[in-house]
């Protein structure tokens, strides 16, 4: 990308420019932003444990470290924080092989919304109308936030994830693949236990 110096690997930052990040070029407290981060980043992991299918802990990284590369070369200041974590995580799960339909995001998101004070659930983007038997009794929906795909609300932010999606994909210059510290681990392990192994072997 243009902020980034072609003789250093792709991602990689000096302290300098962690320092000065786009947000805090346009006047961000440090404290902030790094809230912001660790609120969108909570939420990204607490959507990817409650979509359905489950995203893998893979997916869900990688979303946190797509949406840690897009705010070093955006701002938080001149877009729409929790809209760009969700649509990392739906292109995190399509990287990972673990695609989830854009309408399990939108459902869990409007499952997961709740009142600060009381605790309630809020369905910020309604809730399914509860129906009547034919006993005339009403019957509540046991999952009320899986909207019509065909409300206005539903449509209305599909298209905004669609539109993030693609935005989104220019930033990070479609690199996908994220290779994560976790998977260098059971090399670590194995090396550590042959190396655990010979010196016992070479106390006897």
């Amino acid at each position: 990308m243009d902020s980034q110096d072609a003789s250093r690997p792709a991602w990689l930052f000096t302290a300098e420019q962690l320092k000065a990040t786009p947000s805090r070029q346009d006047g961000m407290e440090p404290e902030k932003e790094r809230a912001m981060r660790k609120s969108i980043c909570k939420l990204i992991a607490e959507v990817g444990q409650n979509i359905r299918p489950k995203a893998s802990v893979t997916a869900v990284n990688s979303g946190k470290v797509f949406f840690h590369r897009i705010f070093m070369v955006q701002s938080l200041q001149k877009q729409n924080p929790k809209l760009v974590g969700i649509t990392c995580l739906f292109l995190a799960c399509k990287s990972e092989e673990c695609p989830r339909h854009v309408k399990q995001l939108i459902w869990t998101l409007n499952m997961l919304d709740v009142d600060m004070e009381t605790g309630q659930r809020t369905f910020p983007f309604g809730r399914k109308p509860d129906e009547k038997g034919p006993d005339g009794i009403v019957l509540q929906h046991k999952r009320p936030w899986e909207i019509s795909e065909t409300s206005e609300e539903f449509q209305r932010c599909r298209d905004n994830i669609l539109t993030c999606e693609r935005i989104c994909l220019h930033v990070l210059g479609f690199e996908l693949n994220v290779e994560h510290p976790v998977g260098h681990m059971p090399r670590f392990i194995a090396f550590f236990d042959r190396v655990r192994r010979e010196d016992k072997e070479q106390r006897r």
